[in-house]
């Protein structure tokens, strides 16, 4: 009698009973005479070389589970970037905003200080040779005054001024450089009784005294090499 041959494993039965009970599920059917043959899963399309393990696998809904868990974690990482998204914006937004309030203040100040503040015209000064006297708000009321020597007053002041405003008290005009740099030499010994500090030209007017104090000592050592 001719033997009735499994299409899966190629085993051979007497019977068409027997190949039937051989393929039921519950038995085991290997494939034993192709390695080739595979069994894939329709859901992940993982591949097994056994059909028990296929139908573990399937029975177990393992690859379920997996793009379950893969779905819920990828959801996860999604939501929070959302949420870093949505901070983001908001801490960009915040910046802008802070930016914008600068600005406005920024706008503010430039506003009042063209309304109320008014812009100090320089004077441009001809006379060379010059000795002065300057000071500025703040040191006139402690009587600090600075005496001193220049070829340009102009420039001279301008040097002074960017730190802070001072302002030509006085000034007078010598015969040239060489009786300037006497002058003022005859000048700061005559003073240096009322100096501020030692290395520095700055003195202080007495309570008795205006500042002609000052201003005659500086005409008398002028108007003396000018008799000259």
């Amino acid at each position: 009698m001719p033997k009735i041959k499994c299409d899966i494993c190629c085993k051979e039965f007497n019977t068409l009973y027997l190949l039937k009970r051989h393929q039921n599920k519950k038995y085991v059917c290997e494939k034993k005479t192709d390695e080739t043959h595979t069994y894939q899963c329709n859901i992940c399309n993982y591949k097994f070389k056994l059909i028990q393990n296929y139908n573990r696998h399937i029975k177990n809904k393992t690859c379920i589970n997996k793009i379950n868990n893969n779905n819920s974690l990828n959801n996860k990482l999604i939501n929070n970037k959302i949420k870093l998204n949505n901070k983001l914006k908001l801490n960009i937004k915040l910046l802008n905003d802070k930016d914008n309030t600068i600005k406005i203040k920024e706008k503010r100040i430039k506003y009042l200080e063209n309304t109320y503040l008014k812009k100090q015209e320089r004077i441009k000064y001809s006379e060379k040779n010059v000795i002065y006297i300057l000071t500025t708000e703040d040191n006139k009321k402690k009587r600090n005054y600075i005496i001193g020597k220049t070829i340009n007053l102009t420039n001279r002041l301008s040097t002074y001024n960017k730190t802070i405003e001072h302002e030509i008290v006085y000034y007078k005009s010598c015969k040239n450089k060489e009786n300037m740099n006497i002058i003022e030499t005859m000048i700061l010994t005559k003073l240096k009784d009322y100096k501020e500090c030692s290395n520095r030209d700055r003195f202080i007017l007495p309570l008795e005294k205006d500042i002609s104090f000052f201003t005659n000592i500086i005409d008398d050592a002028i108007n003396f090499f000018t008799n000259v």
